[in-house]
Protein backbone atom coordinates (compact mmCIF):
# COMPACT_ATOMS: atom_id res chain seq x y z
CA UNK A 1 0.00 0.00 0.00
CA UNK A 2 2.78 2.37 0.91
CA UNK A 3 4.64 1.57 -2.32
CA UNK A 4 1.50 2.23 -4.37
CA UNK A 5 1.06 5.59 -2.68
CA UNK A 6 4.66 6.51 -3.41
CA UNK A 7 4.23 5.52 -7.08
CA UNK A 8 1.01 7.52 -7.37
CA UNK A 9 2.59 10.53 -5.69
CA UNK A 10 5.59 10.32 -8.02
CA UNK A 11 3.32 10.15 -11.09
CA UNK A 12 1.32 13.12 -9.82
CA UNK A 13 4.47 15.18 -9.31
CA UNK A 14 5.79 14.29 -12.76
CA UNK A 15 2.48 15.21 -14.41
CA UNK A 16 2.43 18.50 -12.49
CA UNK A 17 5.98 19.33 -13.59
CA UNK A 18 5.17 18.46 -17.21
CA UNK A 19 1.97 20.54 -17.10
CA UNK A 20 3.82 23.46 -15.52
CA UNK A 21 6.56 23.29 -18.15
CA UNK A 22 3.98 23.31 -20.93
CA UNK A 23 2.77 26.68 -19.70
CA UNK A 24 6.07 28.26 -20.70
CA UNK A 25 6.53 29.83 -24.13
CA UNK A 26 10.08 29.67 -25.50
CA UNK A 27 9.45 30.55 -29.14
CA UNK A 28 6.74 32.57 -30.79
CA UNK A 29 5.36 35.85 -32.04
CA UNK A 30 3.94 38.75 -30.05
CA UNK A 31 1.83 41.38 -31.80
CA UNK A 32 2.00 44.80 -30.10
CA UNK A 33 -0.21 47.82 -30.63
CA UNK A 34 1.62 51.12 -30.17
CA UNK A 35 -0.65 54.08 -29.42
CA UNK A 36 0.59 57.68 -29.46
CA UNK A 37 -1.58 60.55 -28.24
CA UNK A 38 -0.90 62.81 -31.22
CA UNK A 39 -2.86 65.77 -29.84
CA UNK A 40 -0.62 65.74 -26.75
CA UNK A 41 2.55 65.33 -28.80
CA UNK A 42 1.68 68.34 -30.97
CA UNK A 43 0.70 70.68 -28.12
CA UNK A 44 3.96 72.62 -28.41
CA UNK A 45 3.91 72.80 -32.20
CA UNK A 46 2.89 76.30 -33.39
CA UNK A 47 1.74 75.12 -36.83
CA UNK A 48 -0.34 72.25 -35.49
CA UNK A 49 -2.02 74.49 -32.93
CA UNK A 50 -4.49 75.79 -35.51
CA UNK A 51 -4.88 72.44 -37.26
CA UNK A 52 -5.06 70.04 -34.35
CA UNK A 53 -8.65 68.97 -35.04
CA UNK A 54 -7.64 67.67 -38.47
CA UNK A 55 -5.64 64.89 -36.80
CA UNK A 56 -7.08 61.87 -35.00
CA UNK A 57 -6.40 61.82 -31.27
CA UNK A 58 -4.25 58.70 -31.59
CA UNK A 59 -1.61 57.48 -34.01
CA UNK A 60 -1.87 53.69 -33.85
CA UNK A 61 0.55 51.19 -35.37
CA UNK A 62 1.36 47.52 -34.91
CA UNK A 63 4.60 45.59 -34.54
CA UNK A 64 5.53 41.91 -34.42
CA UNK A 65 8.20 40.57 -32.09
CA UNK A 66 9.45 37.19 -33.33
CA UNK A 67 11.51 35.55 -30.61
CA UNK A 68 13.29 32.47 -29.40
CA UNK A 69 15.66 32.02 -26.46
CA UNK A 70 18.62 33.43 -28.37
CA UNK A 71 17.29 36.21 -30.56
CA UNK A 72 14.33 38.47 -31.24
CA UNK A 73 13.36 40.59 -34.26
CA UNK A 74 10.98 43.53 -33.81
CA UNK A 75 9.41 44.92 -37.00
CA UNK A 76 6.51 47.17 -37.94
CA UNK A 77 3.58 45.46 -39.65
CA UNK A 78 1.12 48.32 -40.27
CA UNK A 79 1.00 50.99 -42.94
CA UNK A 80 0.76 54.69 -42.04
CA UNK A 81 -2.00 57.05 -43.03
CA UNK A 82 -0.50 60.52 -43.62
CA UNK A 83 -3.59 62.01 -41.97
CA UNK A 84 -2.73 60.20 -38.74
CA UNK A 85 0.03 62.66 -37.82
CA UNK A 86 2.68 59.98 -38.20
CA UNK A 87 5.09 62.58 -39.60
CA UNK A 88 5.40 63.97 -36.06
CA UNK A 89 6.85 60.73 -34.70
CA UNK A 90 10.60 60.27 -35.09
CA UNK A 91 11.99 56.75 -35.48
CA UNK A 92 8.44 55.48 -35.84
CA UNK A 93 9.51 52.50 -37.98
CA UNK A 94 12.20 51.05 -35.72
CA UNK A 95 13.45 47.59 -36.65
CA UNK A 96 15.38 45.92 -33.85
CA UNK A 97 17.41 42.71 -33.68
CA UNK A 98 18.31 41.65 -30.14
CA UNK A 99 20.96 39.07 -29.23
CA UNK A 100 20.16 38.06 -25.65
CA UNK A 101 23.34 36.12 -24.79
CA UNK A 102 25.55 38.94 -26.08
CA UNK A 103 23.30 41.61 -24.52
CA UNK A 104 23.53 43.55 -27.77
CA UNK A 105 21.15 44.83 -30.38
CA UNK A 106 21.10 46.35 -33.86
CA UNK A 107 18.50 49.06 -34.45
CA UNK A 108 17.47 50.32 -37.87
CA UNK A 109 16.05 53.80 -37.28
CA UNK A 110 14.28 55.80 -39.96
CA UNK A 111 14.00 59.56 -39.48
CA UNK A 112 12.03 60.97 -42.39
CA UNK A 113 13.83 59.67 -45.51
CA UNK A 114 17.11 58.88 -43.74
CA UNK A 115 17.84 55.44 -42.32
CA UNK A 116 20.50 54.83 -39.66
CA UNK A 117 21.87 51.61 -38.21
CA UNK A 118 22.78 51.72 -34.52
CA UNK A 119 24.74 48.82 -33.01
CA UNK A 120 25.38 48.82 -29.28
CA UNK A 121 24.88 47.02 -25.98
CA UNK A 122 21.35 46.75 -24.60
CA UNK A 123 20.19 49.81 -22.67
CA UNK A 124 20.49 49.23 -18.91
CA UNK A 125 17.23 49.92 -17.09
CA UNK A 126 17.03 49.95 -13.30
CA UNK A 127 13.62 48.38 -12.76
CA UNK A 128 11.68 48.40 -9.50
CA UNK A 129 9.32 45.42 -9.12
CA UNK A 130 5.81 46.23 -7.91
CA UNK A 131 3.37 43.86 -6.17
CA UNK A 132 0.62 44.29 -8.75
CA UNK A 133 -0.67 42.21 -11.66
CA UNK A 134 -2.61 42.80 -14.85
CA UNK A 135 -3.99 40.60 -17.63
CA UNK A 136 -2.58 41.39 -21.09
CA UNK A 137 -3.49 39.29 -24.14
CA UNK A 138 -4.95 36.70 -21.80
CA UNK A 139 -1.72 36.32 -19.81
CA UNK A 140 -1.16 37.43 -16.22
CA UNK A 141 1.64 39.98 -16.02
CA UNK A 142 3.55 41.54 -13.14
CA UNK A 143 4.24 45.26 -12.85
CA UNK A 144 7.56 47.12 -12.76
CA UNK A 145 8.55 50.78 -12.94
CA UNK A 146 11.72 52.64 -13.89
CA UNK A 147 13.22 56.03 -14.69
CA UNK A 148 15.03 56.22 -18.02
CA UNK A 149 17.21 59.08 -19.28
CA UNK A 150 17.26 60.60 -15.80
CA UNK A 151 13.66 61.86 -15.82
CA UNK A 152 11.30 59.75 -17.97
CA UNK A 153 8.99 57.52 -15.91
CA UNK A 154 8.12 54.12 -17.39
CA UNK A 155 5.57 51.50 -16.34
CA UNK A 156 5.98 47.96 -17.66
CA UNK A 157 4.12 44.67 -17.34
CA UNK A 158 6.00 41.42 -17.88
CA UNK A 159 5.15 37.72 -17.87
CA UNK A 160 7.25 34.94 -16.40
CA UNK A 161 5.56 32.49 -18.78
CA UNK A 162 8.03 33.76 -21.37
CA UNK A 163 11.33 33.63 -19.52
CA UNK A 164 13.15 35.85 -21.99
CA UNK A 165 14.26 39.31 -20.93
CA UNK A 166 12.93 41.26 -23.91
CA UNK A 167 10.04 43.42 -25.00
CA UNK A 168 8.90 46.08 -27.49
CA UNK A 169 11.42 48.62 -28.79
CA UNK A 170 14.57 48.31 -26.63
CA UNK A 171 12.84 47.66 -23.31
CA UNK A 172 14.53 44.75 -21.52
CA UNK A 173 15.99 43.65 -18.20
CA UNK A 174 12.98 42.12 -16.42
CA UNK A 175 12.62 38.45 -15.35
CA UNK A 176 10.28 37.74 -18.25
CA UNK A 177 8.98 39.12 -21.53
CA UNK A 178 7.45 42.61 -21.39
CA UNK A 179 3.92 42.62 -22.80
CA UNK A 180 2.94 46.16 -21.85
CA UNK A 181 4.74 49.52 -21.56
CA UNK A 182 3.42 52.99 -20.80
CA UNK A 183 5.56 56.15 -21.03
CA UNK A 184 3.28 59.00 -19.81
CA UNK A 185 5.68 61.85 -20.58
CA UNK A 186 6.02 60.72 -24.20
CA UNK A 187 2.27 60.05 -24.48
CA UNK A 188 2.85 56.53 -25.76
CA UNK A 189 1.86 52.99 -24.80
CA UNK A 190 2.61 49.51 -26.11
CA UNK A 191 0.35 46.56 -25.35
CA UNK A 192 0.48 43.00 -26.65
CA UNK A 193 -2.69 42.12 -28.54
CA UNK A 194 -1.79 38.52 -29.25
CA UNK A 195 0.85 36.02 -28.13
CA UNK A 196 1.37 32.99 -30.36
CA UNK A 197 3.53 30.06 -29.29
CA UNK A 198 5.39 28.51 -32.21
CA UNK A 199 7.80 25.78 -31.16
CA UNK A 200 9.27 25.62 -34.66
CA UNK A 201 9.74 29.39 -34.77
CA UNK A 202 12.94 30.53 -36.42
CA UNK A 203 14.01 34.16 -36.29
CA UNK A 204 14.99 35.43 -39.77
CA UNK A 205 17.67 38.09 -39.73
CA UNK A 206 16.80 41.27 -41.66
CA UNK A 207 19.47 42.64 -43.98
CA UNK A 208 21.96 44.78 -42.09
CA UNK A 209 23.94 47.74 -43.33
CA UNK A 210 27.69 47.35 -43.04
CA UNK A 211 28.15 50.84 -41.62
CA UNK A 212 26.72 51.51 -38.19
CA UNK A 213 27.09 53.91 -35.29
CA UNK A 214 26.85 53.62 -31.52
CA UNK A 215 23.83 54.82 -29.58
CA UNK A 216 25.78 57.82 -28.29
CA UNK A 217 26.86 58.80 -31.80
CA UNK A 218 23.27 58.55 -33.01
CA UNK A 219 21.93 60.71 -30.17
CA UNK A 220 24.63 63.34 -30.78
CA UNK A 221 23.83 63.41 -34.49
CA UNK A 222 20.11 63.87 -33.87
CA UNK A 223 20.62 66.57 -31.26
CA UNK A 224 22.99 68.45 -33.57
CA UNK A 225 20.99 68.24 -36.80
CA UNK A 226 17.47 68.39 -35.39
CA UNK A 227 17.86 70.77 -32.49
CA UNK A 228 14.83 72.75 -33.66
CA UNK A 229 12.60 69.79 -32.87
CA UNK A 230 13.65 69.95 -29.23
CA UNK A 231 13.43 73.72 -28.80
CA UNK A 232 10.32 74.64 -30.80
CA UNK A 233 8.14 71.69 -29.90
CA UNK A 234 7.96 68.59 -27.78
CA UNK A 235 8.09 66.10 -30.63
CA UNK A 236 11.85 65.69 -30.81
CA UNK A 237 12.19 63.58 -27.68
CA UNK A 238 9.61 61.05 -28.86
CA UNK A 239 11.31 57.71 -29.52
CA UNK A 240 14.78 59.20 -29.61
CA UNK A 241 15.88 57.17 -26.61
CA UNK A 242 13.63 54.10 -26.96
Amino acid sequence: MTINRIILATIFILLSVIGYAQNFINKGVITYERKVQIHKVLEGNSWAKNNIESFPKFYISTFDLKFNQDTSVYTKTSEDDQKSGSWAVYSKDNEIITFFALEQNIVKRAIYSDVYTVKDSLPKINWKLVNETRMIAGIECKKATAIINDSIFVVAFYTERIQISGGPEQFNGLPGMILGVVVPRLHVSYYAQKVTSMESQTTPMPKQKKQSMTRKEFEEMVMKNMKWAFTNSGIGVLYLFL
